[in-house]
């Protein structure tokens, strides 16, 4: 069975998420980050956590 996911983030967590990963990744402009969509931004979120760049 093949399983996807969504990512529907509140205006709260999406908020939290983009300042976490602008203030994690430098190389990221605001432009860009707020032109992520959910999914986007949830896979940069979670690299930056494998990395170790931020803590939950």
């Amino acid at each position: 069975m093949l399983v996807l996911k969504h990512y529907f983030l509140s205006d709260i967590e999406r908020f939290q998420k983009e300042k976490i990963v602008l203030d994690s990744m430098k190389s990221l402009t605001e432009e860009e980050v707020f032109a992520m969509d959910d999914r986007e931004l949830m896979e940069i979120y979670n690299e930056c956590v494998k990395e170790k760049l931020i803590t939950r």
